[in-house]
């Protein structure tokens, strides 16, 4: 196993569309059914920052392995650090990360941004599917 193997095989399992689009669909799964319950118990269940931290580790852990297995990306995301979508995803990961490590702690403004956090989650994964649905990308390949 090489240094980029976490990178790779998550870019295996998320080659074949179907595959993606069913991952994708048991997350929001997962979102719709944790906020769920975070309204009808009115408070923020310890489930939903589990699954940020989970979700944001992933991600990190994703693009440090890429990163690791492709040195040549940490030059083209020092050239624009600003407009370099895969250094703002890190940042944001690494935000919801660190919220969801203090809002587990029992930090209550760490819990709001936490549940923000979780919102755009919820959100981008079901944006993901419609995209997915609607250009029906595998036609293309």
């Amino acid at each position: 196993m090489g240094p980029g193997a976490f990178a790779d095989a998550v870019d295996a399992l998320l080659a074949d569309n179907q595959r993606a689009i069913a991952l994708i669909v048991a997350l929001l799964g997962a979102h719709l059914a944790i906020g769920v319950a975070a309204l009808a118990l009115r408070r923020i269940p310890r489930l939903l920052l589990g699954l940020n931290l989970a979700l944001a580790g992933v991600v990190l852990l994703y693009k440090t392995s890429q990163y690791i297995a492709y040195p040549a990306l940490i030059a083209i995301a020092r050239d624009d650090l600003m407009g370099n979508s895969d250094v703002r995803l890190v940042l944001f990961e690494a935000a919801v990360a660190v919220a969801a490590i203090f809002a587990l702690a029992g930090r209550r403004f760490a819990v709001v941004l936490s549940a923000t956090a979780f919102l755009v989650h919820t959100l981008v994964a079901a944006a993901f599917i419609a995209f997915m649905m609607t250009f029906h990308l595998d036609r293309l390949i």
